[in-house]
């Protein structure tokens, strides 16, 4: 069935279509990788669902990487924007649209109010100061590495106006414990959790931009849709940084 849906010409336009009118500065070639990432996306969708011995739900995951392409993002691993992720619903695989850092980035900057954004963590070892939602934190560091206890994005619009969000170490850990949960759930090994390697303080500024993208959401008009792992909690086929 995904050679059905991978063949479908009426498919595989509408998506360069989707991607070339709300990716900007893309190239034919560029548009052609990314739907080559899709491709090798909706593999790995088909070896995970084999592996759990499941069906693949085609309407639900041609909504998903028609949807890759409406946001202007690339499914090609290379571009680290965005990744197909899955929740099992009881009766199967029900997939999302995941966001990793670079894609959540281009979604916001791509918006005609905002000028910048950033997204950092606070080790123990940091002066920080946290001013409220509505100012930049305060943080600096000697650059050595210690113990994160909390993580925070900011989002400048260009009339000046400040957006910022504050995860505390509680939020943070009650992430990752629930990543670990469901990596011995699904694979029987803790240690397939992405934050118990070498990219748990990447995950921890992904999370970070993620609450940001969730508190600026209604502040520029950005959509909470079901598709989307920001807005609810998605496994992955296939991690990004």
């Amino acid at each position: 069935m995904i050679a059905e849906l991978i063949n479908n010409k009426e498919f595989k336009a509408d998506f360069l279509s989707l991607l070339m009118e709300n990716r900007k500065k893309v190239t034919p070639n560029q548009a052609l990788d990314a739907w080559d990432g899709a491709v090798r996306a909706m593999k790995n969708v088909e070896s995970e669902s084999q592996y759990r011995r499941v069906g693949v739900d085609t309407v639900s995951l041609k909504k998903v990487v028609l949807k890759s392409a409406e946001s202007g993002l690339s499914l090609n691993p290379a571009e680290k924007e965005c990744y197909i992720g899955f929740m099992d619903n009881g009766l199967g695989l029900e997939y999302r649209l995941g966001y990793a850092y670079r894609g959540l980035r281009r979604i916001m900057l791509s918006h005609p109010e905002v000028k910048r954004l950033s997204s950092s963590v606070v080790g123990a070892n940091d002066k920080f100061e946290w001013r409220g939602s509505s100012e930049k934190p305060f943080i600096s560091s000697d650059g050595r590495d210690s113990e994160i206890v909390s993580a925070f994005g900011w989002l400048e619009h260009k009339n000046g106006d400040v957006d910022s969000v504050l995860l505390t170490q509680s939020d943070l850990l009650a992430i990752e414990k629930r990543d670990i949960e469901r990596a011995i759930q699904f694979y029987g090994d803790a240690n397939q959790s992405i934050y118990l390697s070498e990219w748990r303080k990447r995950m921890f500024e992904i999370e970070a931009i993620k609450a940001l993208f969730r508190h600026c959401a209604d502040i520029l008009d950005l959509t909470d849709d079901f598709e989307s792992d920001v807005f609810a909690r998605a496994e992955t086929v296939g991690r990004l940084d």
